[in-house]
């Protein structure tokens, strides 16, 4: 906004929808360096409705064993084509919606046996700080597990 202190300049006016303006939560102006105009700050509630769009996961097809239990799963999907008019409608109607399951229940599946194992590592580590043995014994106790979560990183597998 170009800031006059006699008269209001044409490039001073914002316009906004009702939608816009439900949304909006506070509003100032700022002076903006190396301008004559200030700066409208203005804060938004924004609210997510439902889950949004799906984008695949590309770490799901980093590993061999995933990309097989596609490969398999394209093979089964490759025999509904005769049941739709063209290849076209085929992979917009069926594959695309049974390859974003798939992936969805892969990532799911991934997740959980991580958290599977990260829990049975830890659970390991506090069973030997519960035991009496000595300390330098549980020291060595304790590095095996520590060193399989330490080398093992959680996959990023977002659904």
């Amino acid at each position: 906004m170009q800031y006059s202190p006699t008269r209001p300049s044409r490039v001073q006016r914002i316009y906004k929808t009702k939608e816009f303006t439900a949304k909006r939560v506070g509003e100032k102006t700022v002076a903006a360096a190396f301008s004559d105009h200030l700066a409208v700050i203005l804060q938004l509630s924004v609210i997510q409705r439902g889950r949004g769009f799906w984008k695949l996961n590309a770490s799901l097809l980093d590993e061999e064993v995933f990309r097989e239990k596609l490969r398999q799963q394209r093979k089964t999907w490759r025999q509904q084509k005769r049941f739709y008019p063209d290849w076209a409608i085929w992979r917009e109607r069926y594959t695309k919606k049974n390859t974003r399951l798939f992936c969805i229940k892969e990532g799911a599946e991934r997740r959980r046996d991580f958290m599977r194992m990260k829990n049975f590592y830890y659970e390991c580590i506090y069973d030997v700080l519960r035991n009496t043995h000595p300390h330098g014994l549980k020291m060595t106790m304790l590095n095996r597990p520590k060193a399989k979560i330490t080398t093992y990183t959680e996959p990023s597998y977002s659904v």
